[in-house]
């Protein structure tokens, strides 16, 4: 997946309903490591997941297979049930990673009214 593939897949996941305030509010950095090699910094900014350029430091990392990714950012993968079975690594504060669960469950919420409709 390339950057342009991944903002795509952001753009089109993006949550219609409002979000929590916490998750709302925030500005956060998740590094998302590749297994396979390379990876990608993701921004949660006042209620918007980003691509970033660059690496460096992130809030939270989450490391997985590439094919992995679309799975997670569309909520077809869920990141908590990804990481308690193994399957996805994360580090960094469980605060941090749950505004991402939660951006990434309103997401899904949102792909599931549009495939309704």
């Amino acid at each position: 997946m390339n950057p342009d593939e991944l903002k795509r897949l952001l753009e089109s996941s993006r949550p219609e309903s409002p979000l929590p305030p916490g998750t709302r509010d925030a500005t956060v950095r998740y590094r998302f490591d590749l297994r396979e090699g390379g990876g990608w910094i993701l921004k949660l900014d006042q209620g918007r997941l980003a691509v970033e350029a660059g690496e460096g430091g992130a809030d939270g990392v989450v490391v997985c297979d590439q094919a992995d990714v679309p799975k997670l950012l569309s909520g077809e993968m869920n990141l908590l049930t990804a990481w308690a079975r193994g399957d996805i690594e994360v580090r960094g504060e469980s605060g941090v990673l749950k505004l991402l669960h939660t951006y990434l469950r309103h997401a899904k919420g949102a792909e599931r009214k549009k495939r309704a409709a």
